[in-house]
């Protein structure tokens, strides 16, 4: 039988904060963004968490990157998009600094 795989990740209190505030600033919307940071075989440690805009905010353009069968019902209340252009960026920014991709957050308001 094959073992469960176990992999935590730690974040530092002020990490945990600048997310909390946020989500505080986008509600009644959803925040997004992407956490970076290093890992090894059983852990990963964040590093910085980067905000990014939820494009959901422009229906037009998110509509554009995914289409929806039904748009109206998808908003920035209730769903985030990131731009892949600037996941990119983040990432490659990232890799120049020694970090990768640890995962994303985003808030349920």
């Amino acid at each position: 039988m094959t073992q469960p795989f176990t992999m935590s990740v730690t974040f530092n209190s002020g990490q945990l904060e600048a997310i909390r505030r946020r989500a505080a600033q986008e509600y009644p919307s959803e925040c997004c963004g992407i956490v970076m940071g290093k890992a090894d075989d059983t852990a990963k440690q964040v590093v910085e968490v980067v905000p990014l805009a939820n494009l959901r905010h422009d229906p037009e353009r998110a509509q554009e990157l995914l289409p929806l069968d039904e748009p109206g019902r998808e908003s920035e209340r209730n769903r985030f998009l990131i731009d892949p252009l600037e996941q990119l960026k983040v990432e490659k920014h990232a890799r120049v600094r020694g970090m990768e991709w640890v995962g994303y957050y985003h808030s349920h308001p």
